[in-house]
């Protein structure tokens, strides 16, 4: 799991513009519609590469999404991040998909950078994402009203199958 860690990481620090928490981290080139593709690792033999989107709340940065394979066979995993003090914690993440699928997770959680979500994503839930074109994430701030950060699924099909080894 470190190496999702590190990539949450990564993804968190391309939205707030910090510098790359690791010199083997790369955002590479490649953009699927409203996906882009980062990878990390030392060479290209142990390269793990992602796909990812930053989200935006009322005109502001809100989340980041990334989204990759453990292993070639794995289902794939979601690595959520959202702001410190955002998120009202007990209440976990909800992804919703506009097929009428939802998931969720706890937050993990937090640090300096923000609170971070991962989560497995089952069959029925990685269906929805791939047949889908919208989405939210939905948790609830501090106030227990519930926010919801659209998600963009176009490309998402794309995406994987390209980063799928």
């Amino acid at each position: 799991m470190p190496a999702f860690r590190s990539i949450a990481l990564l993804v968190l620090a391309l939205i707030t513009s910090t510098p790359a928490v690791s010199q083997s981290v790369r955002e590479t080139k490649r953009v699927f519609q409203d996906w882009q593709e980062g990878c990390e690792g030392s060479s290209e033999s142990n390269e793990v590469c992602f796909i990812f989107q930053r989200l935006s709340y009322q005109d502001r940065p809100a989340a980041n999404i990334m989204v990759g394979f453990k292993q070639p066979q794995a289902k794939p995993m979601a690595v959520i991040n959202l702001p410190l003090g955002a998120v009202l914690l007990p209440d976990g993440l909800r992804i919703k998909i506009d097929k009428g699928v939802d998931g969720w997770a706890p937050f993990r959680f937090c640090d300096k950078l923000g609170c971070h979500v991962e989560i497995e994503i089952d069959d029925k839930l990685f269906l929805a994402m791939k047949a889908g074109l919208n989405g939210v994430l939905a948790f609830k701030d501090l106030n227990g009203r519930e926010i919801e950060v659209p998600l963009s699924l176009r490309g998402f099909t794309a995406g994987l199958t390209a980063i799928r080894r």
